[in-house]
């Protein structure tokens, strides 16, 4: 039986001729290489795909519980491995990768959405906190001045007992380097004066 009598047969409700049963075929689609298989930096970049693919699924596993996309998070990562995973080993994409390169590419612009919401309320916010902050600067400042008034004069009061004592050590020791020069200056007169006599 050719192809033309299989597909009569087929059409026809037939599913068998002459006692012959006809197996039904499955095509499998094959995952076709990239033209650029060999490129390194295909396999860097999805290295670090990888990499980044797996720490932010890792983030996205508390999210679950905790605050936070976590689900978006897994997905977003995930699609990141599988990306990755294509880059490295330089395959096209199937029908459920793309779809998952889709999800992530969504969820990226929600993000991406989310996060310039986020900048522009702190944009707009900024003024007043600064207005907020420089009128209570002064209160803030004259506490810290009637905190630091007491210390100070601790730390004063200690730092004069502490030097009273090196004072009187540091006098002394002049008293006497004072005294010493002195005793030495007068020898020094008397010999002088006594040696223009002896000369005369």
């Amino acid at each position: 039986m050719n192809d033309s009598d299989k597909a009569t047969a087929m059409s026809n409700g037939n599913s068998s001729t002459s006692g012959a049963s006809v197996e039904p075929e499955y095509v499998v689609p094959e995952v076709l290489p990239m033209d650029d298989e060999g490129n390194s930096t295909h396999k860097i970049k999805g290295a670090a795909q990888i990499a980044a693919g797996t720490a932010l699924t890792a983030a996205g596993v508390p999210m679950l519980v905790l605050p936070g996309p976590g689900a978006v998070a897994i997905a977003g990562g995930a699609a990141l491995i599988s990306k990755g995973q294509r880059n490295c080993s330089g395959r096209s994409a199937t029908p459920f990768e793309e779809k998952l390169d889709d999800v992530a590419e969504r969820a990226a612009v929600a993000v991406k959405a989310s996060a310039e919401k986020t900048a522009h309320k702190a944009a707009e916010e900024a003024p007043k906190v600064a207005k907020k902050v420089i009128c209570e600067a002064p209160l803030v400042a004259g506490m810290a001045v009637r905190a630091a008034k007491p210390v100070v004069k601790g730390v004063a009061g200690a730092a004069t007992q502490a030097a009273k004592p090196l004072a009187k050590s540091a006098a002394g020791a002049a008293v006497a380097a004072g005294s010493q020069l002195t005793q030495r200056g007068l020898k020094y007169l008397q010999n002088k004066k006594s040696t223009k006599k002896q000369a005369r």
